[in-house]
């Protein structure tokens, strides 16, 4: 039955005592019309509120025709009061049961899901089903997320829309406890959850806005019973939870283990990465970073980085001394070995422009600083690499091996890879991958076990 094609009767059978007798019928079918509303409405997508439109819907349409049929009947119409108020009330129940399986999704589109979530906060308030959602939430996590499949990467960056979406729900944030607990579990068990978390701290936008708006969290949250804005733990939250100060997503995601000194550790090797890969010494987005983190860690827990940070300066310096003297192509990161996480060792043999360069530059560093020697790393770095054929030029960035591989094919243009294995010292695989390299830059080709030097592209 559809109340669309059932027009009013007459008021004044109203007074005939009719009505009472179908009241079922009329409900049920004013109901099966709230749940197309809210189907429909909710169906338009999570960009804009539609809870609000969905209300305007059955308020024109389903309850303006039943209250047309008891019109100038006052008792009749007093009686339906309360059965518009359930009408509002079942709405908001399609919604969220509509929203609620959708919320997994939602939050995946956070924050452009911003006006659904509103929606399903209202709806949350007048159903007051928070366990249902709890439950269905967890059950879509454990589907879809909470499964080796899934990238530990992508596992936090849900945890963190999560984290952002259920505190517009859920303020308090009772739901967050009751739905975080497994996802912080999962992510502690993972081995490289650690340096997911220390990435999107230094290195992802997801965070940036976190570490701007910085607070310390230096001080322990204690409750103020003398706060007016003080409120009573909610009453489903379970006895381990406290509301207290809401802490910020960088200090949730820390606390996912028992001490932050691991993700210090991390942090630590991080920067130093960064700092490694750094060019003509302009380490400033480092600097501005290490100060963000002193904010949140303090300065003694990240007092290595400063050295490094000392380092780069002090390397600019002799550096700036050394050019003075030599000129050299060489620009070295001079580092404190004691303050740096470890840099491992390599056997590398360079090729022999490259070493004369180092050696050159070595000999005016020890004339600079005679009680001072250099030991290079020499797998470490890159060169800026011109190179020169018959039908043209190739601009390149390449590590040692791969700068050390090319200046080989200066001296004969046919190599074996055993032979650049006994003149470099290095692995077979490392090889491979940098003749590789070269040939998807066109330098190169791979002919009958031999490496050859394409001098022209059409040879």
């Amino acid at each position: 039955m559809n109340y669309h094609k059932v027009p009013p009767p007459s008021p004044h059978l109203s007074r005939l005592g009719v009505f009472p007798r179908y009241s079922g019928t009329l409900s049920q079918v004013a109901y099966k019309e709230i749940e197309k509303i809210a189907e429909q409405e909710a169906g338009k997508g999570w960009n804009t509120r539609r809870l609000t439109r969905a209300r305007q819907r059955v308020g024109d349409g389903v309850a303006n025709w039943l209250s047309g049929m008891f019109e100038g009947n006052e008792s009749a119409q007093a009686a339906l009061r309360p059965m518009f108020s359930r009408f509002d009330y079942y709405l908001c129940k399609c919604f969220f049961d509509i929203r609620t399986d959708e919320l997994f999704d939602i939050i995946v589109d956070f924050p452009d899901s911003m006006a659904a979530l509103e929606d399903l906060r209202e709806c949350l308030f007048k159903v007051d089903q928070r366990l249902e959602l709890v439950n269905k939430l967890n059950a879509a996590n454990v589907k879809r997320l909470l499964h080796p499949g899934a990238e530990t990467k992508l596992v936090l960056s849900l945890y963190i829309s999560t984290i952002r979406s259920l505190r517009i729900l859920d303020p308090p944030g009772v739901l967050l406890h009751k739905v975080a607990s497994p996802i912080r579990k999962h992510l502690r068990e993972r081995e490289d959850t650690i340096k997911c978390i220390v990435s999107a701290l230094v290195e992802g936008e997801e965070l940036g806005d976190e570490n701007d708006s910085l607070i310390r969290n230096d001080v322990a949250d204690v409750e103020d019973w003398s706060d007016p804005r003080w409120e009573p733990e909610p009453v489903d939250a379970a006895p381990e939870f406290r509301s207290g100060k809401m802490s910020d997503i960088v200090s949730t995601l820390v606390s996912i283990y028992e001490t932050k000194d691991v993700i210090i550790q991390e942090l630590q090797v991080l920067l130093a990465t960064r700092l490694l890969a750094v060019k003509d010494y302009d380490a400033v987005r480092e600097i501005r970073t290490i100060e963000l983190l002193k904010l949140r860690f303090g300065e003694t827990a990240l007092s290595g980085c400063d050295v490094m940070l000392k380092d780069m300066a002090d390397s600019k310096r002799i550096d700036d001394h050394v050019q003075g003297d030599i000129k050299s192509s060489v620009h070295p990161l001079v580092i404190s070995r004691m303050f740096w996480p470890n840099v491992q060792s390599s056997s590398l043999h360079l090729a022999p422009k490259l070493q004369r360069m180092q050696e050159e530059y070595e000999a005016a560093f020890h004339h600079f600083k005679p009680d001072k020697h250099l030991r290079f790393a020499q797998h470490l770095g890159t060169a800026q690499l011109t190179v020169e054929l018959e039908d043209r030029i190739v601009e390149v960035e390449a590590d040692p091996l791969q700068a050390s591989i090319i200046e080989l094919f200066e001296q004969q243009d046919r190599w074996t890879l055993q032979a650049l294995v006994e003149r470099l010292d290095a692995g077979l695989a490392q090889l491979r991958a940098a003749l590789s390299w070269w040939r998807e830059q066109g330098v190169v080709r791979e002919e009958r076990g031999n490496w050859v030097l394409l001098e022209r592209l059409d040879q």
